[in-house]
């Protein structure tokens, strides 16, 4: 008789078994395998359902992440699909929030992309959605910390992205009901708990992606000079700022947090004020992004 933990990895081969619990059980001659049949069911019609639940729970996951591509191809395509995705790609993490992330590259090798070209970049955008959604919830930064900061210090100040945002190029019109071929730049982030999409031009996708690869406000600025000229460049770059701060794609980041220790230790040393107060103590006038 075998002990629990090797009747439990048993169980789980036979009921994730993409050919199915039957020829499974051969292939892992499982005759003495405690699980018994009655007169209704045999041992292997038990079985089988558990690996169809397996499988339907599965389904309903991909159908809840995927719900265009389900809309676009139908419930008996997508059923099809997902049969055989699954053979290929069975789901490697414990959360089933995974099942589905190589579904988008799996579509583009898949026969049912000649009928609905489209497909893997739509699969794709909405893999993102989900991306956004389950991202880390870092605090955004508000508009008072920017202002707060000393001119000396914008030149190196460095922009966090929110772990939501991403962006990504397509060549289809997936972010609409009417999808045609032209090349369209989306932003996808998450504000609170709702997901967002935007297309964007190509000027702001350019600095959004400089901003992912780590540059400092100063490149930003000289890109935007190089476009627009210096005067029109302030303009747009306090803009997007702006706009930004607005949408909360942007967190605080490394330079604003240090600089904002370094004021509460100056404050509760110079004036005896306590930590929690949270009064500014920059003189004169703040740099306004209203």
């Amino acid at each position: 008789m075998p002990d629990l933990r090797s009747t439990q990895r048993l169980l789980w081969r036979l009921i994730s078994a993409p050919e199915g619990v039957a020829k499974a059980v051969r292939r892992y001659r499982t005759s003495s395998f405690p699980i018994l049949g009655n007169r209704r069911l045999s041992k292997i019609k038990r079985l089988d359902i558990y690996a169809n639940m397996y499988f339907f729970r599965i389904l309903d996951c991909l159908k809840e992440d995927f719900p265009a591509v389900l809309k676009i191809i139908g419930k008996d395509r997508f059923h099809n699909l997902a049969t055989d995705y699954l053979l290929k790609y069975p789901p490697r993490h414990w959360s089933l929030r995974y099942a589905g992330d190589r579904l988008p590259s799996f579509i583009k090798q898949h026969p049912i992309r000649k009928k609905h070209p489209f497909l893997e970049e739509l699969a794709e955008m909405e893999w993102l959605l989900t991306q956004a959604f389950d991202a880390r919830d870092d605090p955004p930064l508000r508009k008072e910390e920017l202002e707060s900061l000393e001119p000396s210090q914008w030149g190196k100040l460095s922009l966090t992205l929110h772990p939501s945002v991403h962006l990504k190029t397509f060549r289809w019109t997936v972010d609409q009901k009417k999808v045609f071929q032209k090349t369209i730049h989306l932003l996808v982030w998450r504000q609170g708990f709702k997901v967002y999409y935007k297309r964007i031009d190509k000027f702001e996708w350019k600095v959004i992606r400089s901003l992912k690869r780590g540059a400092r406000l100063a490149k930003v600025c000289e890109m935007a000079t190089t476009l627009y000229g210096e005067k029109e460049a302030s303009l747009k770059v306090a803009g997007l700022l702006h706009k930004w701060i607005g949408n909360e794609i942007l967190v605080t980041g490394e330079c604003i947090a240090s600089d904002r220790s370094a004021r509460h230790r100056r404050e509760f040393h110079n004036e005896g004020v306590d930590r929690s107060s949270g009064r500014s103590f920059l003189p004169g006038q703040s740099s306004s992004l209203s």
